[in-house]
């Protein structure tokens, strides 16, 4: 699957996943905020779309999620969920493996990437 080949839902829970991703080590660089915005705003979105709403929705609930590992898990298995979504979840593993390392690479990023595979069945 390549990214523009998604769906508006397969788009969003893209940017959930980098956003999160982004977010869990508590600090969410310029570096990191640079490479995700371009990797969302490769994802294919359609005229009427914009990426900006969507980012702004991932950022909200991405700081409600990062402090609670339930909530983490929800939005992974959500996102496990989705139609079509195999080939996604390989491509959100692949770039949020691209992303993360930005600003170096945290214990709890390399915790979420083995979590996001795992409940992702990678």
């Amino acid at each position: 699957m390549h990214s523009g080949e998604m769906t508006q839902a397969q788009r969003e829970i893209l940017a959930d996943l980098l956003v999160l991703a982004m977010c869990i080590d508590g600090h969410f660089s310029l570096a990191e905020e640079e490479k995700l915005q371009a990797k969302i705003e490769s994802a294919g979105w359609e005229e009427n779309h914009s990426p900006t709403p969507c980012l702004h929705r991932a950022i909200s609930r991405a700081r409600d999620a990062v402090d609670s590992a339930p909530q983490v898990q929800g939005i992974l298995e959500r996102a496990a969920e989705v139609p079509g979504s195999q080939g996604l979840k390989k491509l959100v593993c692949e770039m949020v493996q691209k992303v993360l390392p930005a600003d170096g690479l945290h214990h709890d990023e390399g915790r979420f990437l083995a979590q996001m595979k795992s409940v992702f069945k990678i």
